[in-house]
Order: structure tokens, then C-alpha cells, then sequence
């Protein structure tokens, strides 16, 4: 029998597969025992249906049936990405039709999405720390039970995070390129790109617009690197244009996709909610709804007219307008876990004003207060205890994120990984008052940032245990 090589002997590549392969089976195993045992036998209570005690995942399970039947009776050709509007459905009707219309069919799916996404974490996190170190931040990525919302049930999350994390991860590969000036890395870069976006679209369309800010904003910090160790004279332009070429094409497809191929989510969101407010009695003065607490109200405020602010574009105006009528609508649905319900914006200054609240929000939610007390659903209330416990833990993590930032402040990689993440945890934290919902969506930025952390104090205690056994110490 053939001696089986160690694992420290294996290549990057085959380390970080048979690591991914890792993240499968066990996503695939919590996964499967959450749906079919645990919720069934355990906690029937929160049992929506097989298995499901997510509400959205009940409706995209509904859809996907229906879907599948269609597909059974008239071919592939009735399959529609987005039956009934949702993407989930779309997916699951796939796996309803090839396997069985039942939940289960789509967690081997949900299970190799959340493996890739662990695997990527991983690979960016060695750009800054090595193997174990770098196994544990991408391991607490995969292992966070919040992940189960959308590993063990039916919903777009998964898709999304993925998605993101392969537009980051092709951003620092084209940026390694450049800099070992290897065309080739950079057009694998403009690949995952491409691919990455593509799955954000799937999972949320309106984001692309998001996305399109985040990678200008990285584009701008990397010209800005460059041009800060810049060496005259070396003559070598033909990296830096095919890099520009490369970014300008992931732009350009993230454009066309934005314009021409967006479900325009917002936009009818917006025009809907408005609508809504223009039928209310013109006397209303607001609805007294509940807070973090069951004993703390808010009252509603109407929304006011948009203020302008002189010096800004209005396309950048009309964007901050969409926020601010997505953030009053998300307030109106109510819940157990909005906070700051009062507060509403009306002119970009708010936004400015507001920003110290949303980076506490965005970062250290959820807190303290939403550790306890009821949720919306008898599962939401479980999990916020759950939540709490893994929270304490992340703050000791952020710790490590700012050591962690102070010892790698020289390698712009990090700098893009920041921009990238805390964009995202701040356009959701502007539009999510209701935390329980920001929690699933800043997951892949967050956890990122997280498992970045967690990372540096891996890396910093096994080098101080290095010295230790060395007798300096």
C-alpha cells in the first residue's frame, strides 16, 4: 500500500481542496440533521414543513414545486430563473425536478456553495498569515451557526455571499498579477470576477450597483498604492494596461448587467412604498410600534421631503433617496429586533451624521439588549441566545482584526478586503434597521472581517508559543 503523502506535503491547491472537501461534508451533515432530525424530532415546534422553519424558505419551497411540476409536464423549457420573482425557487425547482420536490434535494447544493465560500476566505487569508492560522479564521467562517439559515433551508444568502467573496478574491488577484506582472493570474482574476458577479445578480440584482462603487473604490486605493511605491523610469506599463483593461471589463459587464438585465427590485420597492404613503390619512402622525424591547415603543415618523444638497449629483441624490425609502419601508413591516426605528433620513448630511451609529450597528450587532427576549418566531428567540453566545466571541475577534490591521497595514490587499466588506456591512446597516435580517445579510463581509481576527490571533499566540519552547521567554 502506497504511503499516503502529509498533509504539509500536499501543494496550496490540493491543500485548500481536500480542506474544502472538509467544509462540504460537514455543511452537508449539519445541514441534513438539522432538516430531517433535529427540527422534526426536537424542536417540532418550529417546524414549518420539512424540515423548513425559515418562513421565505416555505415560499421559495412552494414555488420550486410548482416550478418542478411544470417541468415535469412541459420540459427544461418551462424552467425560469426566477419563478414568482425569487431566484431560491428558481434553484430548488432545478433539484425539485432532476431528484425528489422535497428540501433535502438542495443541500448537497447549499453545502458545496458554503464549502466554496469557506474556501475562498481561506486563500485570502493566506495572503496574510499562514496555513493553521489561516485554517482556523476560514474554519470559524464555516462553522457559525448562522450560516444553518440558509445551509439547511431554501434562500438566496449562500448565492450572495459566494458571489461577493469571488469579486473580492478576483480583485486580489488581479492586483497580484500586476504586481508579479503575470497576465495570465490577472485573467483568472477577470474570470472569477465575472463568474462572482454573476452570482450576485442571480441572488440580488439591485447589489451590482453596489458592487460597481466597491470595485472603483478598491480601483482608486490601488492606483493610490502604486503610486505611493512608485519606481520612475522602470518602463514596464504593459502590466498596468492590462490591468485597467481587466477592471474596465469586469466594470463594463457589471454595468450592462446593472442596466439591461436588473430585476429593478429597488426601484418598484420604492415606487411601492411611495405609493403606500401617498394613500395614508393626510393627519397620520405615525404608528407606536415595537422596539428592541417588548417594553420599549417608537413612534413612526412620516417620511418628510427630500432635502438636496448643493454639490452633490443627482444620481448620487436619487441613490441615497432609494436608502432612505427602503430603510422607512423595512421600519413599517415592524419586528422584534429594529432599532433606531425613529430615525429616518432626508438629506445626505443625515447619512454623514448617522455614520458613527451605523458602523457601531454594522459591527457589533447584535448587542447586548438583543441577546434575550423574544424574536419574531419561537426559532428566532432560541437563536438570539445562540447569537449572543457567538457574539462575545467575535468581539474578542475584532480585537485581533485591529491588531491585525496595525501588523499588515502594509499590504493593500487588506485595505481592498476593509473597503470591500465595510461597504457592504454599511449599505445594508443603512437600509436594515431590523437586525435580525442584517445579521444574515452582512454575513460574508462580516465574517470575513471576522475570520480575519480570528486569524491574527492564531498566528500571534503560535508564535509567542514559538518563543516560548525557544527559552525566550
Amino acid at each position: 500500500m502506497p504511503k499516503l503523502p502529509k498533509f504539509g506535503e500536499l501543494t496550496a491547491t490540493r491543500r485548500i481542496f481536500l480542506l474544502g472537501v472538509i467544509f462540504f461534508v460537514y455543511s452537508l451533515g449539519v445541514s441534513a440533521a438539522i432538516q430531517t432530525y433535529i427540527v422534526p424530532n426536537i424542536f417540532p415546534q418550529f417546524d414549518l414543513g420539512d424540515g423548513l422553519i425559515v418562513p421565505d424558505s416555505t415560499g421559495f419551497d412552494q414555488a420550486a414545486r410548482i416550478k418542478a411540476h411544470e417541468i415535469r409536464e412541459r420540459g427544461w423549457g418551462a424552467w425560469e430563473l426566477r419563478p414568482q420573482t425569487h431566484s431560491p425557487a428558481g434553484v430548488a425547482s432545478a433539484f425539485y425536478a432532476l431528484w425528489t420536490p422535497k428540501p433535502y434535494s438542495l443541500l448537497p447544493f447549499n453545502a458545496l456553495v458554503h464549502a466554496l465560500s469557506g474556501c475562498l476566505v481561506l486563500w485570502l487569508l493566506l495572503n496574510f498569515f499562514s496555513w493553521k492560522p489561516a485554517l482556523f479564521g476560514s474554519a470559524l467562517f464555516v462553522i457559525n451557526p448562522a450560516a444553518m439559515e440558509w445551509v439547511a433551508q431554501i434562500h438566496r444568502d449562500g448565492v450572495f455571499i459566494l458571489g461577493n467573496l469571488m469579486v473580492l478574491a478576483s480583485i486580489a488577484q488581479l492586483l497580484d498579477g500586476l504586481k508579479s506582472a503575470n497576465i495570465r493570474t490577472m485573467a483568472r482574476g477577470l474570470l472569477a470576477g465575472l463568474a462572482g458577479t454573476l452570482l450576485v445578480w442571480v441572488a440580488r440584482p439591485y447589489w451590482i450597483q453596489v458592487l460597481i462603487v466597491i470595485v472603483l473604490l478598491c480601483l482608486l486605493l490601488i492606483g493610490i498604492s502604486r503610486w505611493a511605491t512608485r519606481t520612475p523610469g522602470n518602463g514596464k506599463n504593459l502590466p498596468s494596461l492590462s490591468f485597467l483593461s481587466f477592471v474596465i471589463c469586469l466594470l463594463l459587464f457589471q454595468g450592462w448587467l446593472a442596466n439591461t438585465h436588473s430585476d429593478k427590485f429597488v426601484e418598484l420597492r420604492t415606487a411601492e412604498i411611495m405609493k403606500t404613503e401617498k394613500t395614508e390619512s393626510p393627519g397620520r402622525k405615525g404608528d407606536v410600534r415595537t422596539g428592541t424591547h417588548a417594553s420599549q415603543t417608537y413612534i413612526r415618523p412620516m417620511m418628510t421631503p427630500w432635502i438636496k444638497t448643493q454639490g452633490i449629483p443627482d444620481a448620487v441624490e436619487k441613490k441615497l433617496l432609494q436608502i432612505s425609502v427602503m430603510r422607512y419601508g423595512v421600519v413599517t413591516t415592524g419586528g422584534n429586533s429594529i432599532v433606531d426605528g425613529d430615525v429616518t433620513f432626508n438629506s445626505a448630511g443625515d447619512f454623514v451624521t448617522y455614520f458613527p451609529r451605523a458602523l457601531q450597528l454594522g459591527m457589533l450587532s447584535p448587542l447586548p439588549e438583543l441577546w434575550r427576549g423574544e424574536g419574531s418566531t419561537p426559532a428566532t428567540t432560541m437563536a438570539r441566545k445562540i447569537m449572543g453566545g457567538a457574539t462575545l466571541v467575535f468581539y474578542f475577534c475584532l480585537f485581533g482584526l485591529l491588531a491585525g490591521i496595525v501588523l499588515h497595514r502594509k499590504n493593500p490587499i487588506l485595505w481592498i478586503a476593509l473597503t470591500f466588506s465595510l461597504v457592504g456591512i454599511l449599505v445594508f446597516t443603512y437600509v436594515y434597521p431590523n437586525v435580525g435580517t442584517l445579521l444574515r445579510l452582512r454575513y460574508g463581509f462580516y465574517m470575513f472581517l471576522i475570520a480575519f481576527g480570528a486569524a491574527n490571533i492564531a498566528e500571534l499566540s503560535l508564535g509567542w508559543l514559538r518563543r516560548r519552547r525557544a527559552g525566550k521567554y
